[in-house]
């Protein structure tokens, strides 16, 4: 059988569905994921610690991947990477 799981997805659903899944079954699971430019790292062991889906980030104010990749296309963005 399966002993854990280690994920390493780049969309919030998934994760979530991921991390339902396991402690639905009770099993261990190493999270990490990336979203932007946010990354994330979890232990979850089920009864023992929260899961990914028990908390949510604030919300945050976000950068264009334009801007991100260093290659502003939009006059607006051009203008906060200033």
């Amino acid at each position: 059988g399966l002993d854990g799981v280690v994920s390493a997805l780049d969309n919030v659903a998934a994760r979530l569905h991921v991390d339902r899944m396991c402690v639905l079954h009770r099993k261990p699971l190493l999270e990490s994921g990336t979203a932007g430019t946010k990354a994330n790292t979890q232990v979850v062991l089920p009864g023992l610690t929260a899961s990914y889906g028990a908390s949510t980030d604030p919300p945050d104010d976000d950068i264009p991947v334009c801007t991100v990749k260093a290659f502003p296309y939009v006059l607006e963005h051009c203008v906060q990477r200033a």
